[in-house]
């Protein structure tokens, strides 16, 4: 029964090393956390930093963008409006140049009858 007091005596020993190791590795490790902390914050604030501003940039161009879409949008207007009149105006001139070659036809009937009447004369 000694020797086997013996073998646990040493395997609680053996764990206690272990274990005394295991809890100097870790708060080695977390001393090197800690002191690594303010670096990755700094780090994460300058990443956060750039997306800002590269955020901005592109909603400020969106801004942009959209303001010459209405200005174009709004220039479209204006020549749509132009060409509607245009187009008005086109169709009253086309109108006037039928009225005048009507005219011209009933003029030239006229004058036939004209002549014809003179030479009955």
């Amino acid at each position: 029964a000694g020797e086997g007091n013996m073998s646990m005596r040493e395997e609680l020993a053996t764990l206690k090393v272990e274990l005394e190791h295991a809890h100097s590795s870790l708060l080695h490790r977390e001393r090197e956390l800690v002191s690594s902390k303010p670096l990755m914050d700094a780090e994460n604030e300058e990443y956060e930093r750039e997306w800002q501003m590269k955020y901005e940039d592109q909603q400020s161009q969106l801004e942009s963008l959209e303001s010459q879409v209405k200005s174009l949008e709004s220039e479209r207007e204006e020549l749509r409006s132009c060409l509607d009149g245009a187009m008005e105006e086109l169709e009253k001139v086309d109108a006037e140049v039928q009225m005048v070659h009507e005219l011209q036809m009933e003029k030239d009937r006229l004058l036939e009858r004209v002549d014809r009447l003179q030479k009955e004369l």
